[in-house]
């Protein structure tokens, strides 16, 4: 989806959003995922940010088929993890302007996700393994990239959902990154349609 801004009632409304998420759905397990993307190549903000995004989505594609099989089936729906995924840079916590969104070499996505607990020692695992088995294949001289992710990295979320999910959108407090004003990608949620789902199997 692409995120219309609205000023810093953006933040305040995600995390009470996510917050009541959490609250309503007590018995799911919320973690805080940091995926690291080698850069993209590409120089103007609304591309990199959609080709992140695209990639962050087949990221997803390949954990919920690695944790749940025949996720397709609509009685399998309801086990796939909620996923609100911000965009992020390094230094955002100073003034970021869209011309250093675009050029950074370290665009990565802060991920607060939810894990049923029928998935969550499937997920701890995948986790303990740093996401290797679905972000690299093994060839005879070593492990190359499957995605063009640095690393990724999961922590549970044992309190101050709120606080986590500032830190996670703490891009959207910089008045430069205000100025895309909706022509850029900057914040998506998990799992999207099925049609979208599919397209996002093919970047």
């Amino acid at each position: 989806m692409t995120l219309h801004l609205k000023g810093p009632g953006f933040r305040d409304h995600y995390q009470q959003h996510i917050v009541t998420y959490a609250q309503q759905k007590p018995t799911l397990r919320p973690y805080f995922l940091t995926k690291d993307f080698y850069s993209t190549g590409y120089r103007d903000a609304p591309t990199m940010c959609h080709r992140i995004f695209q990639l962050n989505a087949l990221f997803y594609i390949r954990l919920v088929s690695a944790l749940i099989k025949n996720y397709q089936r609509p009685g399998k729906r309801h086990l796939q993890p909620r996923s609100f995924d911000f965009l992020d840079i390094p230094g955002s916590r100073q003034s970021v302007s869209p011309s250093q969104l675009a050029m950074s070499e370290w665009p990565h996505i802060h991920s607060i996700i939810f894990i049923d607990p029928t998935i969550l020692p499937s997920f701890e695992t995948l986790s303990q393994q740093r996401f290797q088995s679905i972000t690299r294949f093994r060839y005879s001289d070593g492990t190359q990239p499957l995605l063009p992710l640095k690393s990724v990295d999961a922590r549970p979320i044992t309190h101050n959902l709120g606080g986590v999910v500032s830190y996670a959108t703490k891009l959207f407090r910089t008045t430069g990154i205000m100025a895309l004003n909706g022509n850029a990608t900057l914040f998506d949620q998990m799992p999207h349609s099925q049609s979208r789902s599919a397209a996002a199997t093919h970047p």
